[in-house]
This record gives structure tokens, C-alpha cells and sequence, in this order.
């Protein structure tokens, strides 16, 4: 059985994409949102990641956590032709913090 630490350090879930024009004006299309949970496929290496709730998300490594953000900072690129230059890494502000009020404590998840 494996135990997990609750930091009070959260993964964020949602990336949001906001475009604006010169003049400072939102272009069409825009904000966009994109979830890291549902399944994808990195469109560099071709991996398929499967979809995570968010409890799983919480509890990955960190090297599979961090496995996950390139391919899905991979994927959200293909799919907005050009962000590379203006968003050089979507990884940049990944984390949040937990309320002062969240205790740091251990949660052991039942036996299966």
C-alpha cells in the first residue's frame, strides 16, 4: 500500500489561452481552455496518454507528472499553430498553492 503527503502544493488541471490583437483586443476563438486529464496523444513522441481522474492526477510521480506536462505542453502547441513563439513553455505556472488553511498531513487510500 502505498502512502501519499498532502504538500498544501496543488497541480493545476486547466491551461487557459488568451490572444489579443495590437490593439489589445481578444481575437475570435479566444480564450481557449484545455484540460490535462482527458486522454491525448503527444504529438511528438506519438505516446497516448490515458485519462486521469483528478485524485490520479494528484497522486503521479513526479517524473510521470512531469512525463505528462511536456507531452501535453506538446499537444496544446499543435493545436494552436504559433503559441511556441509567444508561450515558450506552458509548463510555467503548473503549480498552485493550497489555502493557509489546508493541513499537511498523510492520506493513506483504502485497500483495494
Amino acid at each position: 500500500m502505498a502512502n501519499y503527503i498532502q504538500t498544501g502544493e496543488g497541480r493545476k488541471t486547466i491551461l487557459q489561452i488568451n490572444k489579443t490583437d495590437a490593439d489589445g483586443n481578444v481575437v475570435s476563438g479566444f480564450p481557449k481552455q484545455y484540460s490535462i486529464l482527458p486522454a491525448f496523444t503527444d504529438p511528438v513522441s506519438s505516446i497516448a496518454y490515458s485519462a486521469l481522474t483528478s485524485t490520479t492526477y494528484a497522486r503521479l510521480t513526479n517524473t510521470a507528472f512531469n512525463a505528462r506536462l511536456a507531452a501535453f505542453d506538446n499537444y496544446v502547441k499543435s493545436l494552436n499553430a504559433g503559441i511556441e513563439n509567444d508561450i515558450p513553455s506552458l509548463s510555467s505556472g503548473c503549480y498552485q498553492s493550497e489555502s493557509s488553511s489546508c493541513v499537511v498531513n498523510l492520506v493513506v487510500p483504502p485497500e483495494s
